[in-house]
């Protein structure tokens, strides 16, 4: 292979898509998964890795999180904690997914950092890395 080359980035959740990470990947990208199914799927990769003879701090970690409608509405502090729970496990991306069915829905749902701009860009710094609070604003 090329190097250097792009990023490559591995999705998926089976023994396959692990392997792949760790022989090929230079991140796994989770969907959808909440911090507790993460670990359990952490653990899976790491097996994986150890058997290709890889260390879990060379592959960046990744995940999709779905801010839908009604999670918005229920608690914004759950979802800071969702984030912070990602952190914890090492996660250093994190895709924020606000699509809803028309523009108007989602400006709605954007919103969320103009309610709480500290809380969310606190443990969006955090847990982004490179994106500071301002930057998040700009």
């Amino acid at each position: 292979m090329q190097k250097p080359h792009p990023p490559i980035w591995v999705g998926g959740d089976s023994p396959g898509a692990f392997r792949r990470v760790a022989t090929l990947g230079d991140g796994w990208h989770a969907t959808s998964k909440t911090p507790q199914e993460m670990e359990k799927s952490l653990g899976a990769l790491r097996a994986a890795a150890d058997a290709a003879g890889r260390s879990m701090s060379s592959i960046d970690l990744s995940v999709r999180v779905s801010l839908k409608q009604a999670s918005l509405g229920e608690s914004k502090q759950a979802i800071v904690d969702q984030l912070a729970g990602y952190k914890r496990l090492g996660l250093t991306h994190v895709v924020l997914d606000f699509r809803r069915d028309t523009l108007a829905e989602m400006l709605v749902a954007l919103d969320i950092d103009a309610v709480e701009p500290d809380a969310v860009d606190l443990v969006l710094g955090s847990v982004v890395g490179a994106a500071q609070p301002e930057d998040l604003h700009r």
